[in-house]
C-alpha cells in the first residue's frame, strides 16, 4: 500500500498564494509537511496555525539556492524517518488539479514528473518552456522538450526534470540527497538530484496528462503561467 508524504519547500513570498494552494491539497488527501525558508518565523506561524507541520532551520548566512536545498534534505530527512513510500515534491507556486498523483504513479518509475512552464534562457535569450528535458545523444547532453511536444497527453523518459511537481520513490531518496550543481545562487539542485539519479540507475519519466499552472511574474503582472497560453498570464 502507497503512503505518500507531500513535500513543499516555500517561503513567505508565496504567502498571497496559500489559500489557493491550500484550497487545492484538500482534494490530494495526503499528510503535507512544509519546509519554511522564510528570513521571518512569522510564515511558519501561518502555516502551523493552519494545522501544517512545518520543518525550519535559521535561513541566516546562506544564499537562495543553498536554502532551497536546506529545505529539500529536512524533508527527505523527515520522510526517511517516517514509514512512506513515496515523496511529493510540490512548490507552493504550482496549481493542482485532482487525479495528479494517481496519474504520476502511472509513470511505474522511479522518479516520475508532471510538466508546468517557466522562463528559461538559453544562449542568452528567455524562452517559456516546460521543466523537462529528454536524454540526449550522451549523458553530456539532454534535448529540450517544447510544448508542443507535451501537449498529447502520453508518457515517456526524460534526462531532467523540476522538483516543482514530482513523485520520488524511497529507494531513490534512500540512496541520494540534494546538493548544489555548481556556484550558482539561483538553482540547480533539481538538476543535480536528476544527474545522480540517473547515474544510479533510477529510472525518470513524465506523464504529460499532469499539466500544472504555475504562478510567475511575467511582464511586472502577477499570472498563472497555463500550457494553453504559455506566452501570456492567466
Amino acid at each position: 500500500m502507497d503512503k505518500i508524504l507531500v513535500g513543499c519547500v516555500t517561503y513567505d513570498g508565496h504567502s498571497a498564494h496559500l489559500e489557493k494552494f491550500s484550497e487545492a491539497f484538500k482534494n490530494l488527501g495526503k499528510d503535507i509537511i512544509f519546509a519554511d525558508n522564510s528570513f521571518s518565523e512569522d510564515y511558519s506561524k501561518l502555516l502551523k496555525s493552519k494545522g501544517f507541520n512545518v520543518l525550519r532551520k535559521s535561513p541566516e548566512g546562506k544564499n537562495r539556492i543553498q536554502r532551497i536545498i536546506e529545505g529539500r534534505n529536512l524533508i527527505r530527512e523527515y520522510f526517511l524517518n517516517n514509514n512512506y513510500s513515496h515523496l511529493f515534491f510540490l512548490d507552493t507556486d504550482i496549481v493542482l488539479h485532482d487525479e495528479i498523483i494517481q496519474n504520476l504513479l502511472q509513470c511505474e518509475s522511479d522518479v516520475a514528473s508532471g510538466v508546468y512552464l517557466c522562463n528559461q534562457e538559453i544562449e542568452g535569450k528567455m524562452y517559456i518552456l516546460p521543466t523537462i528535458y529528454k536524454p540526449g545523444r550522451n549523458d553530456d547532453f539532454a534535448e529540450i522538450v517544447k510544448i508542443k511536444d507535451i501537449i498529447p497527453e502520453k508518457i515517456f523518459d526524460i534526462a531532467i526534470c523540476g522538483l516543482g511537481c514530482c513523485l520520488i520513490k524511497r529507494k531513490v531518496l534512500e540512496k541520494i540527497s540534494f546538493r548544489q550543481i555548481n556556484d550558482s545562487d539561483e538553482g540547480g539542485e533539481d538538476v543535480a538530484f536528476c544527474l545522480d539519479a540517473r547515474k544510479a540507475g533510477f529510472s525518470l519519466k513524465v506523464n504529460t496528462a499532469v499539466k500544472c499552472e504555475h504562478i510567475v511574474k511575467l511582464n511586472g503582472k502577477i499570472g498563472a503561467l497555463g500550457i494553453k497560453k504559455p506566452d501570456l498570464p492567466i
